[in-house]
């Protein structure tokens, strides 16, 4: 006869008035209307197992469901067990135990070595780009929903190309449906607040903090990296009161204190010998560690270096210009004496001039420590110009060029030019050249000093020989004088524009000369260059000698 059980019409044998699924007999079943429907509320089976289930479809008796323990239901498929609800209403794949949170409801384990645990979700037929292929939803029982992971096709697809991305979205506070937060696209790119993104980690999240690493703290180490598109300004925070401190490996490279001071190479900011502590303070034991190398690998015209800036006013931002004399920077060296900091040594920057409209004049002054004192004081400069004033504020001449002063007693700072040398033989001390080619030099060995200047044949062309030199060296005017700066000394000598007139060559500059400022321009003389034609001369004298000596000679009996 015909037993209607879930719906279903099955014919089985009830002579007896009980039933029998599988071999196994069915309890309850005494009410069994005219039309052959069961009508009672519970049907019993025996517990089964893997190799001959409780319940199995026909002809096929190592497949079906059976009940391994209480309360829970296993499912086998070829004798061998594949899936289970266990007694906490959890649903385990390819294992029969749980080992998992105690919350979970979906356990996977794969069934061997070469196995592993498969979530198959299918998309009925195939996709193009933007369509769904898959959802993950989180929700409440009434359907609330709070959560979706969606996969989607990247692309559009074909035989043997399948793109596609995994977008992330949740619900906002306030909000009933969920909103994208996250991406990750079919080339591997993540994207955190847009859907394009072109590069590997894409942070664009309008009105956020930014990106935030660290444990999730409140108030203790976490770094936020965050940029504003509106004023265009990037922020890197770590969000404590105290101080950045930037690691390699274990040991700290360096950090930036609550003062907003980069230290490097130490901990803690010192107080420096001439204005307080510094914004950025490099500290080590040995040159490497206690320097700072501009180094550029480019031969194009950029520039590169570090920039010291400096306005009037309160603020760095301020546009007030500066004045002739203020100091735009320093470059200071200083040594610990045992107690605190002190200055060996400095280089500053100071406008040299009243600055104007793209017109800033500058000098650098270099400043040293003397032994036994405690400060530095100038000892060199170049300014705007480009003149070298050693020990020396200003030039006394416009041309550029190097300047020594001589200290008011030279007897106890003396000014010396000093060349040495430990070996023997001739060595250039200062050498001339126009161009590509030496003009002159001076050239010391182990016992004198020359002064020389070209005369080598090969430079040289009309060469005749000097006449007339006797009658030149007669109209030079020797004279006897005193300096105005010496009065108290009488010397021999020639007035420059007079020997001028005889030998042009031997004098600089000329007669009465003044510069743009009205103050003189003196005149030079090089008496060396007098040398040929007062030997010229002599020549013709000892000439003229022997042959009066020849005639006398001739008239004596």
């Amino acid at each position: 006869m015909g037993i209607q059980i879930n719906g279903t019409n099955d014919t089985i044998s009830a002579s007896d008035g009980s039933l029998s699924v599988a071999g196994q007999q069915l309890t309850d079943v005494t009410n069994i209307n005219a039309t052959g429907i069961v009508t009672a509320t519970t049907y019993v089976v025996g517990t089964g197992s893997t190799s001959a289930p409780s319940i199995t479809p026909s002809g096929d008796s190592n497949t079906g469901i059976f009940f391994p323990s209480a309360d829970t239901i296993a499912f086998g498929e070829g004798g061998a067990e594949v899936a289970r609800i266990d007694s906490s209403g959890r649903l385990l794949v390819g294992t029969s135990s749980f080992s998992g949170n105690a919350t979970q409801v979906l356990h996977g384990q794969s069934g061997g070595a070469t196995a592993h645990a498969v979530l198959w979700i299918n998309r009925g037929s195939s996709a193009s780009s933007g369509d769904a292929v898959g959802t993950i939803r989180f929700a409440d029982s009434s359907a609330n929903q709070y959560a979706q992971i969606d996969c989607q096709a990247d692309a559009t697809t074909g035989s043997g190309d399948y793109p596609g991305r995994l977008v992330f979205s949740t619900t906002a506070d306030g909000a009933s449906s969920v909103t994208e937060r996250m991406r990750i696209d079919s080339s591997g790119r993540m994207g955190l607040g847009t859907t394009s993104p072109q590069r590997k980690l894409v942070a664009s999240n309008a009105g956020a903090e930014g990106i935030e690493f660290g444990p999730g703290e409140s108030s203790n180490r976490n770094l936020t990296l965050h940029y504003n598109r509106s004023t265009d300004v990037f922020v890197l925070s770590e969000n404590r009161a105290s101080q950045h401190t930037f690691l390699i490996g274990a040991d700290e490279a360096a950090r930036i204190d609550a003062s907003k001071r980069l230290l490097v190479g130490t901990s803690s900011s010192r107080s420096n010998d001439l204005f307080g502590e510094s914004q950025t303070q490099i500290e080590g034991t040995t040159a490497p560690t206690s320097s700072i190398s501009v180094i550029r690998n480019s031969n194009n015209a950029g520039s590169g270096g570090i920039c010291l800036a400096k306005t009037r006013g309160s603020s760095a931002g301020s546009a007030t210009v500066v004045q002739s004399g203020d100091p735009l920077g320093f470059i200071d060296f200083e040594g610990a004496d045992g107690t605190s900091l002190k200055r060996a040594a400095s280089i500053a920057c100071e406008v040299d001039a009243t600055p104007g409209t793209n017109d800033m004049p500058g000098r650098l002054v270099f400043s040293t420590t003397k032994d036994g004192a405690s400060s530095p004081t100038e000892a060199m400069r170049i300014d705007n110009a480009g003149n070298l004033l050693l020990r020396k504020t200003s030039a006394s001449r416009s041309l550029g060029g190097t300047y020594f002063e001589v200290p008011t007693d030279p007897s106890t700072m003396p000014v010396y030019l000093h060349f040495c040398k430990t070996f023997s033989g001739t060595r250039d001390a200062i050498t001339f050249n126009y161009s590509a080619s030496q003009v002159g030099s001076i050239q010391f060995t182990d016992s004198g000093t020359s002064y020389n200047t070209s005369s080598d044949y090969r430079l040289k062309k009309n060469v005749v020989p000097l006449t007339g030199a006797a009658d030149r060296v007669n109209q030079l005017q020797v004279h006897r004088f005193n300096f105005i700066a010496d009065p108290d000394k009488t010397v021999d000598g020639f007035l420059a524009h007079e020997a001028q007139a005889v030998v042009p060559e031997c004098v600089t500059g000329e007669k009465d000369a003044v510069d743009d400022d009205g103050n003189p321009v003196y005149q030079g003389i090089d008496q060396s260059k007098l040398v040929p034609l007062l030997t010229a001369a002599l020549q013709e004298a000892l000439a003229e000698i022997e042959s009066l000596k020849a005639r006398v000679t001739a008239l004596e009996p």
